[in-house]
This record gives structure tokens, C-alpha cells and sequence, in this order.
């Protein structure tokens, strides 16, 4: 009885394909994101700057896909006529994320009526 391994092309490519083609699942971290209005963010990283590294700002949650989140801006900024919106890949969440707005979170309703207001709360006439 012969204890030989022998290479078999066939379970290095499946590996292969396995590790680097399958993608990874979100569905549970989709679940939780898509569960909430609005969140905090660390804006320094969706932005890719070194600016303000413990600054985070509000952020509306407005929907995901298999392996990213779209949010936007709740405030807009000073001279900008659009609200800045995002994509933040899944895998860079946890990098990203401060905290929930929800109902209970001591400036929800700030933030939601910043949100529903938009440009209205800096005089807009529109």
C-alpha cells in the first residue's frame, strides 16, 4: 500500500477559484446597515483624506448592493448645490463606521430634520 500524494490540477484550480473568485457574503452586515436611517461616519475615509481623523458627520443610509452601501450626506455644505453621496465597499465598513442615528440616539431629531429641511436649512429658495 502505497501513502504517495499525487498533484491533481484539478483541486488547485477549485481551490483557486474557491479563494479568489468567490466573493465574500454581506448579507448579514447588509441586513443591519439597511435596518437603520442614518449613521455617523468617519467622513476622513469615505473622502480619502488625512483631514480630522476622529471627525465623524451624519450620514443617510439610502441603499446597498452585494458589496457596497450608498449614503448621503445630511448636511450640506456651505456653497455645494448638491448633497455629496458615496459608495463605501462592504469589506471597509468596520474602517468607516462610528455609529447608529436611530430614534433613540440623542440627536436623531436633528439629523432627520436636517435631512427632510435639506437645502431649505441654509435659505435656499426652492
Amino acid at each position: 500500500m502505497s501513502t504517495k500524494q499525487e498533484f491533481c490540477v484539478n483541486t488547485v484550480v477549485s481551490k483557486l477559484l474557491t479563494d479568489f473568485v468567490q466573493q465574500r457574503d454581506f448579507s448579514e452586515l447588509r441586513e443591519t446597515i439597511e435596518s437603520h436611517k442614518y449613521a455617523n461616519l468617519k467622513c476622513h475615509v469615505i473622502m480619502n483624506t488625512g483631514i480630522c481623523p476622529n471627525f465623524t458627520t451624519w450620514y443617510k443610509i439610502l441603499f446597498t448592493t452585494t458589496d457596497c452601501v450608498i449614503v448621503q450626506d445630511v448636511l450640506l455644505n456651505c456653497g455645494d448645490t448638491r448633497f455629496g453621496v458615496y459608495k463605501i465597499q462592504l469589506s471597509e465598513w468596520e474602517n468607516v463606521f462610528g455609529e447608529w442615528i436611530d430614534e433613540n440616539h440623542d440627536r436623531y431629531q436633528d439629523c432627520d430634520e436636517e435631512f427632510r429641511n435639506g437645502m431649505l436649512s441654509w435659505g435656499a429658495n426652492i
